[in-house]
């Protein structure tokens, strides 16, 4: 996030930032990289799909990354992505692509399960999950037990994952035991803050969340890193619309498009 101020999104009232990003940079805070696994979660409008599209924008994109969004999300919908169908193998070029998903298939056939078996199998290749509660196999119990694998294994076969949920109790405990990087905004539920709670310093959940889990400032959230064990108050991310122009250079220098 290079600037200090990240604009409001049109029609969005945001509160002034607090604290310099800067700051937050020289504290340590530091982005995922290409073997990380990082869990968003937050009530619905509270940000999600935009940090993680701005997380996703900061990768080095010598991975094919796709996109899998059971909601037809609009600002997903506004970067160029490269359309596989159902039935495709994971790309083995650089880039960013989508899979349409939909959230009605319960079969043992469920492409999206079928495709995810196939870039377990490739290695080298970065998955965004929105929504994460919609993926086959949610809980990771069954016998297939791909997000299992996925989640377990990914950091070795060079899998990153970046999971958007609005849900933590509807999505598989890997999701949170194996992430590198939390990234939490406002949950008003307290059965899905106990979720996360779990993984990261209570007390530091705590004191930034407050009893009733609202006490953090709208679109601000709180960021952990695991492996450094260090926890930052995050400012808004960028602008939903800086984020697509950003994503959409990157297509078009890269001639994705």
């Amino acid at each position: 996030m290079e600037s200090d101020k990240p604009p409001a999104a049109k029609g969005v009232s945001r509160p002034t930032p607090s604290v310099s990003l800067s700051s937050i940079f020289n504290r340590g805070w530091r982005l995922p990289g290409n073997q990380d696994r990082t869990s968003i979660v937050g009530k619905t409008g509270s940000g999600k799909t935009t940090a993680g599209l701005f997380i996703l924008s900061k990768q080095d994109f010598k991975l094919p990354w796709v996109v899998i969004d059971y909601k037809d999300d609009e600002i997903i919908n506004s970067v160029p992505l490269r359309e596989l169908r159902d039935g495709s193998d994971p790309p083995t070029e650089p880039g960013l692509y989508k899979l349409h998903s939909s959230p009605f298939q319960n079969s043992r056939d469920d492409p999206v399960e079928i495709f995810l078996k196939k870039c377990w199998a490739k290695t080298h290749i970065g998955l965004f999950f929105d929504e994460a509660y919609m993926l086959p196999d949610r809980f990771g119990r069954t016998e297939r037990g791909t997000l299992r694998a996925l989640y377990t294994t990914g950091r070795s076969r060079r899998i990153p994952i970046i999971a958007l949920t609005q849900r933590p109790v509807d999505v598989t405990k890997y999701n949170f035991s194996e992430a590198s990087h939390h990234l939490i905004f406002r949950l008003p539920d307290k059965k899905d803050r106990d979720i996360v709670r779990g993984r990261v310093p209570n007390e530091k959940f705590d004191g930034i969340f407050g009893k009733h889990g609202t006490d953090l400032a709208e679109f601000h959230s709180m960021w952990y890193d695991v492996a450094r064990d260090k926890t930052f108050t995050m400012l808004p991310f960028p602008d939903p619309a800086e984020v697509i122009d950003r994503l959409c250079e990157i297509c078009k220098l890269n001639k994705w498009t």
